[in-house]
């Protein structure tokens, strides 16, 4: 299993407002492959984020990611729910996050990963930091990295 923080890993961390207030953000299509490329490999994806952007909703349907929780304020407890339902242990989970909400989970996985513009506390707590910025082909990135292994 493979959980992704949303702002700061499959987004850039930036908002943009439209001259309405409607809300965007910009996702990377490189992502979007790798995330694809995992999903028909099994592996299961899940997006758990604090924030509650309508935006990561769409993207995540598009990409068929089914396991989509915004406006999450324990993300270790919702965490644990996915693992309960898909009967998994910890040990075979990676978790990428990138600031200071995210280290208690990173924390609690095997397999924590964060990326290049993440925080310095993060970038500690990972078992590798990817080469590109959050929301700019780091989860395509990691999905390399996890398909190599898994064919291992």
């Amino acid at each position: 299993m493979l959980i992704l923080d949303c702002d700061g890993i499959l987004t850039d961390g930036a908002v943009y407002y439209s001259s309405k207030g409607e809300e965007s953000r910009r996702f990377d299509i490189k992502d979007g492959y790798g995330i694809s490329q995992m999903l028909k490999a099994g592996i299961i994806l899940a997006i758990i984020s604090k924030s509650k952007s309508t935006p990561v909703l769409y993207r995540a349907k598009q990409l068929g990611i089914e396991e989509v929780h915004i406006g999450v304020s324990d993300k270790v407890k919702k965490a644990k729910e996915l693992f309960a339902k898909y009967n998994i242990t910890e040990e075979n989970v990676s978790f990428v996050g990138d600031d200071i909400p995210d280290l208690d989970l990173m924390k609690i996985v095997k397999y924590p990963m964060t990326v290049a513009d993440a925080t310095e506390e993060n970038k500690k707590a990972a078992i590798y930091v990817t080469k590109s910025k959050g929301g700019h082909g780091a989860v395509r990135e990691i999905s390399s990295l996890i398909l190599e292994a898994a064919c291992r």
